[in-house]
């Protein structure tokens, strides 16, 4: 590991949060994070939850838990994994958060820590949220898959918020671009449906008119779609009876008193 990622990783630290700790372990700490991002497939996280400890693993963090996440750079990443750490009953007594700039080959093989100003190319340079979080207390090694999982759910379901973002922003501007008009989106919608379903309604006329991708008039076009040509589709012509009915969904009368139907 080159001393420049493990500046790079502790940038961001309080200096509180670092004192009373040794060079070496703060350089273990660094390395073990770093052997955890040496492989990540472009789509995935990697997480590890362990206790380490001076004789094994050459760093110790006084008896906590520690937890350690490699995923792409997203919004909601602290708070999603906080939320679920307390709900599964621990509390964060440290944290460490650098998001850094990384080369990986097409395979997600670490090639290396980039500095921060590389641009972002978003296939094999890549910006990267490390977390390393030290619990309030001691974790158990049979509770380790279950703590992985989870939190391998909660990075997914993130994952899965942030690529949705953008088409539900769009869906939500597009109704209030509705609600301006003076337009309810129903009636947008049901106003979309018709022009598909019947060519000659006046919507699709009024479309079609004002693209120049008709030739005929609107008379001799709305006289030819009297009949809904999609199938499963009410009839867009208007009906002399059934106020809203037509004849792909004819009104249904009761039966007359006294008169036995079959």
């Amino acid at each position: 590991m080159a001393a420049d990622l493990q500046e790079q990783y502790y940038t961001q630290v309080p200096d509180a949060d670092i004192e009373g700790r040794s060079a070496q372990s703060l350089r273990a700490a660094a390395q073990s994070h770093y052997e955890l991002a040496g492989f990540r497939p472009q789509g995935t996280s990697r997480v590890r939850v362990l206790m380490p400890d001076d004789g094994e693993s050459g760093w110790d963090v006084e008896g906590h838990g520690v937890v350690e996440i490699v995923t792409e750079d997203r919004p909601f990443l602290v708070d999603s994994v906080s939320a679920f750490l307390s709900r599964s009953g621990f509390g964060i007594y440290r944290l460490a958060h650098p998001q850094l700039v990384v080369r990986r080959d097409i395979t997600g093989e670490l090639q290396g820590v980039e500095p921060r100003d590389t641009p972002i190319d978003g296939v094999t340079v890549l910006r990267e949220s490390w977390m390393h979080i030290e619990l309030d207390t001691a974790i158990e090694p049979e509770t380790f898959a279950g703590l992985e999982e989870g939190l391998q759910q909660i990075l997914r379901d993130v994952q899965d918020v942030v690529e949705d973002w953008t088409k539900m922003q769009n869906q939500a501007l597009g109704m209030v671009e509705g609600l301006r008009s003076g337009e309810p989106p129903s009636a947008r919608r049901r106003s979309q449906r018709r022009a598909s379903c019947c060519p000659g309604s006046p919507t699709a006329i009024s479309r079609s008119w004002a693209t120049g991708s008709t030739a005929s008039s609107p008379t001799t076009t709305a006289t030819s779609s009297m009949s809904c040509p999609a199938p499963g589709w009410a009839s867009c012509a208007p009906t002399a009876r059934g106020r809203g009915r037509s004849a792909a969904f004819p009104s249904r009368s009761a039966p007359k008193r006294g008169r036995r139907t079959f």
